[in-house]
Parts: structure tokens; sequence; C-alpha cells
């Protein structure tokens, strides 16, 4: 019998969620990440009320100014403490 393994809840912020955004998700469900993506800091926000993250990944395609005003407001939330956060280079 396979012990059931617990998925790290993983909340993936982006401006746009592509097809590369959605294979690299795969493949960290496959090692134990559970992917959710947001396409806003209100929607992400509205979502680590309910449910707390292990870890958080901020894509940098909104732009300088508006990732480094995400970053900010990310790391002055009590919902985000404990929280990994990982910063992604926007490549296209």
């Amino acid at each position: 019998m396979t012990a059931k393994v617990k998925k790290q809840r993983t909340y993936w912020l982006a401006a746009q969620i592509t097809s590369v955004l959605q294979d690299r998700a795969t493949l960290l469900l496959e090692r134990g990440y559970e992917v959710s993506f947001y396409n806003s800091l209100s929607d992400l926000t509205s979502f680590l009320n309910r449910r707390r993250a292990g870890i958080i990944i901020v894509s940098d395609d909104f732009g300088d100014q508006e990732t480094e005003t995400i970053v900010k407001s990310l790391m002055a939330m009590p919902e985000v403490e404990g929280a990994r956060m990982v910063m992604v280079r926007w490549a296209q």
C-alpha cells in the first residue's frame, strides 16, 4: 500500500497564464506541488484569506512598478507569513 503524499499548496501570480506556465505547473504537480494560478493580486488575496499557501510564485510579467507593488503588498500580509516566495523571470 502506498502512503498518500500531501501536496504542497502553491499559488502562482502571473499577468498571463500561458501554456508554458501550465506545463511548468504540471511538472511541479508531478513533484508534489499543487499549483493554482491567479492573474491579479486581489484574486490571490481573496483566496489567501480562505487557504494559506506554502509557496507563492510571482511572475514579473506585470511590469516593473506593478511587480514591485505586488511583492511589497504580499510581504506585508500576515496571511503570507511562513510561505516561501519565488520570483520568476518572464521570458517570451
